[in-house]
């Protein structure tokens, strides 16, 4: 995934927050306040038309967003949980993914669970999961009209392993996961035990 700027970003792996905080507000079907989205923030299509943005209100909330650099609307990126994605390239070059989760899930309180286990993984030196972006409030999430956002760093790289097979990239890989999972364990005396839930 990718980076912004304008508010100073709080990173979050960085541990540095804003004492005061607020929260909140609106939906890419809403159409609001189009007439301020700058034009790089839309999608365009063949004809030129305007299709997919990202509100306003959201721009607005992660601050660094604002009157930076391209943007480019992924969809669903591949993935199946309903989440749409842009791909945005800073005028300093950075680049950041900034998500959409859908309407049915998660709700706030499973989001907050799902950062904190990436903060989790950050602190414990995963440099191949991304940093979560603030927003003004200190948030890792915005909720606008029912759906949540999301920025994170852009990692590079491709899901192209049925591609370009072989046992090293394997076992990279079940590396990688093994010490995602040993990273994030919670070793706290009563800690509860149970299958993963795609089991």
């Amino acid at each position: 995934m990718a980076a912004y700027r304008i508010y100073p970003i709080n990173w979050v792996d960085g541990a540095e927050y804003p004492t005061d905080c607020c929260i909140p507000s609106m939906s890419l079907s809403d159409g609001l306040e189009e007439a301020i989205m700058p034009p790089r923030f839309r999608e365009t299509s063949e004809s030129g038309t305007a299709s997919v943005k990202i509100p306003a209100a959201v721009l607005r909330e992660f601050c660094e967003l604002i009157d930076e650099g391209d943007v480019e609307f992924l969809g669903g990126a591949g993935g199946f949980s309903g989440a749409r994605f842009w791909r945005l390239t800073t005028a300093t070059g950075a680049r950041l993914c900034v998500r959409q989760w859908p309407h049915e899930h998660p709700n706030e309180a499973r989001l907050r669970q799902i950062h904190d286990t990436l903060i989790k993984a950050r602190r414990a030196g995963l440099s191949f999961v991304p940093s979560l972006h603030c927003t003004k409030c200190g948030e890792t999430y915005h909720e606008s009209a029912g759906r949540l956002w999301e920025v994170a760093d852009w990692m590079p790289g491709a899901a192209d392993y049925h591609a370009e097979p072989s046992d090293a990239r394997l076992a990279n890989a079940l590396t990688a996961l093994a010490r995602f999972h040993v990273a994030v364990r919670d070793d706290s005396k009563g800690a509860a035990r149970m299958p993963a839930p795609a089991i």
